[in-house]
């Protein structure tokens, strides 16, 4: 029996090969070849053939990055959240040898462009973290560049820290990224000293191009 042109066996054949190559959509095919085929049958079946064609690849790449939550909104997957981690990582490394002022304009250029991409999602509580994890990697670059006790208790002095505290922080045998998590060390490098320094906060971004795609600007 002939449809469209083509010889029901040599139809599938072509159909199980893609189902095996594949392994989409096997359901309506299995249940058509269980039965006798009929005319009706194969016009029926002509869009579950359809469906056997590859998927496009801008669909896998939209639910690796964006994912929706139970109250139907677009949020961020967690893979994309590792996967800037992972980027963050590379950029803030304690052993690059760079200045702190070229770290926070890198990581400056590479979360403005993140965020403008994921504007249009319910992430507010994410970026939050994601500032809170950035900060505390940049105080523990910028414990290490200290790198003696005596440098590590006068920077922390000079910016306000008294003198028993920081040189508590100095003597400590904590590694530097505990360190970067202690009182003295968030109490000298506070969220107006990362302003100083030209850090421009992942939240601020996103509730600015929120505030830009509002027409009421609220």
């Amino acid at each position: 029996m002939a449809f469209g042109g083509w010889h029901c066996s040599s139809l599938r054949q072509r159909s199980l090969r893609r189902i095996h190559s594949s392994r989409r959509c096997r359901w309506p095919l299995q249940w058509a070849w269980r039965k006798e085929v009929t005319q009706p049958a194969m016009k029926a079946l002509s869009s579950a053939i359809i469906c056997l064609r590859p998927m496009p690849r801008l669909r896998l790449v939209i639910r690796r990055r964006r994912c929706l939550t139970r109250s139907r909104r677009l949020g961020i997957a967690p893979k994309s959240l590792d996967r800037v981690r992972q980027r963050l990582r590379r950029i803030t490394k304690r052993n690059r040898g760079i200045s702190l002022a070229r770290m926070i304009a890198e990581v400056n250029a590479f979360m403005a462009g993140w965020v403008n991409y994921f504007r249009h999602a319910h992430c507010k509580s994410h970026l939050q973290r994601l500032d809170e994890w950035i900060r505390r990697k940049l105080r523990c670059l910028r414990l290490k560049q200290c790198k003696r006790p005596k440098a590590i208790a006068d920077f922390l002095q000079g910016l306000g820290v008294p003198e028993w505290r920081a040189w508590m922080l100095a003597l400590t045998g904590k590694g530097w990224w505990r360190m970067a998590l202690t009182y003295q060390a968030t109490e000298a490098m506070t969220l107006a000293w990362f302003k100083q320094q030209g850090l421009v906060p992942v939240t601020d971004r996103y509730l600015a191009l929120q505030t830009e795609g509002n027409r009421r600007g609220t």
